[in-house]
């Protein structure tokens, strides 16, 4: 994890949905390297220290909070979630709780003590109706506290006409002659390299999902096109589902079951594949 970096605190049963949604959006502003959740945390690795790392590189901590996150399991100490908001509060982090899915900030009284400080933390609010919006102004505050990811811009390189004087010989002509081409072939070459180095268009990735509804264990295929070739591409749903690697073309297909959950609706499925990703809608059917 590079410096200036965002973790996102947040309980799977509870805000798993939101919290990859969100996930997505900050990716495309800040980096894919520079917005931490566990589910990047590979198999092997040390999950505590994982963990110490990354809130340690962090600039803002997003503690997500569900209408079912002041669960009894918070009072536990051994809870994940409580053991990492404990650690953003030791290293004094700038931690913003997020509130989602109508929650309401926590009182003192509902907290461990451990966590009481939290109570007293000016929360943002991201509702489904204007999530574009309410998502767009938290980034304008974290760009406060982690500064964004800024695009390389190509230098316009403007080619030098040649300046013949008279009477001059045809040797000089000709080498003036030389000389422009190649500054306007080397200015066709930037525009070449920072326009994307193959010709080829800037990457518009799309998904669709088949089939568009259904209940628990039912098995889902997300095709997607228009993804940069060879790129890891994240499948959720909820919460991490599947994983694939786009071909040549920038395709490709993945399959998962829909996990079981009480949040029975309409949900969005979200692939992201570095800084491009989309999102298509399944409806999960209660039981």
């Amino acid at each position: 994890m590079p410096g200036n970096a965002i973790f996102i605190n947040y309980r799977r049963a509870d805000s798993g949905g939101h919290a990859g949604r969100l996930r997505d959006h900050l990716v495309t502003r800040f980096g894919r390297d520079r917005v931490f959740m566990d589910v990047g945390i590979l198999g092997g690795d040390d999950w505590v220290t994982s963990i110490e790392q990354a809130l340690s590189a962090s600039g803002a901590v997003l503690m997500i909070i569900g209408a079912n996150w002041n669960s009894p399991r918070l009072r536990e100490p051994g809870d994940r979630l409580r053991q990492e908001l404990e650690a953003a509060i030791e290293l004094g982090a700038n931690i913003i709780p997020v509130l989602v899915a109508g929650a309401r900030m926590p009182d003192e009284a509902d907290l461990p003590p451990s966590l009481q400080t939290l109570a007293r933390r000016q929360a943002v609010r991201l509702d489904d109706e204007e999530w574009e919006d309410d998502v767009r102004r938290l980034s304008g505050r974290l760009a406060q506290l982690v500064a964004p990811v800024v695009e390389p811009v190509a230098p316009v390189v403007q080619p030098i006409a040649p300046v013949v004087k008279p009477k001059t010989s045809w040797v000089k002509r000709l080498i003036s002659a030389l000389i422009v081409v190649a500054i306007v072939a080397g200015a066709g070459f930037l525009i070449y390299r920072f326009a994307g180095g193959s010709g080829s268009s800037r990457p518009d990735p799309k998904i669709t999902v088949s089939p568009g509804s259904g209940p628990p264990g039912t098995t889902v295929t997300v095709t997607g096109t228009g993804f940069p070739a060879g790129t890891d591409i994240e499948i959720w749903l909820l919460g991490p589902q599947a994983e694939a690697i786009s071909d040549r073309s920038g395709g490709f297909t993945a399959t998962f079951s829909v996990p079981d959950t009480p949040f029975a609706g309409v949900n969005d499925v979200i692939a992201s594949g570095g800084a491009f990703s989309d999102r298509a809608q399944f409806t999960i059917e209660g039981s």
